[in-house]
């Protein structure tokens, strides 16, 4: 009898939410720095950053791949959406930034569902996305919302 299947991108995508949950946890406890590394804003803003960017880069890949229908121009969504991040992060204070990459997050992840509903992408993948994305979001509005 085999056992459970487990996909790369599942393992994947939920560890790169430990951050997340790590940040905002020990933010929402009362814990402001990290010993010889940082403060936790600063910690979780350029991880946040880091996986906005990353998830923006991977609806490059879509465009390259051919696979998609001309409703979105994924180019430039991406772009839009990794550059709102970069702003935010150079500009905007942790709450500030933490809301507007909540929005960012759930932009992406509009499209994805676009992208989902043209048969783009598999439905495997978009559900593991809005279980992330609910992880990351959520974790970015305990964090916004932390003393």
């Amino acid at each position: 009898m085999k056992g459970p299947h487990i996909n790369l991108f599942d393992v994947l995508a939920y560890a790169g939410t430990l951050p997340f949950i790590f940040c905002a946890g020990a933010l929402s406890m009362g814990y402001t720095e990290l010993p010889h590394v940082g403060t936790l804003h600063e910690i979780l803003a350029s991880y946040t950053l880091m996986i906005l960017t990353f998830m923006a880069g991977t609806h490059w890949g879509e465009y390259i791949a051919g696979n998609v229908h001309n409703e979105i121009n994924l180019l430039v969504t991406s772009n839009v959406i990794a550059l709102g991040g970069w702003i935010l992060f150079l500009l905007a204070p942790p709450y500030t930034f933490f809301i507007g990459c909540i929005a960012l997050f759930i932009t992406l992840l509009w499209i994805e569902w676009t992208l989902h509903r043209h048969k783009l992408i598999g439905f495997k993948y978009f559900r593991m996305r809005i279980t992330a994305t609910a992880i990351v979001t959520l974790s970015l509005l305990v964090a916004a919302f932390a003393p």
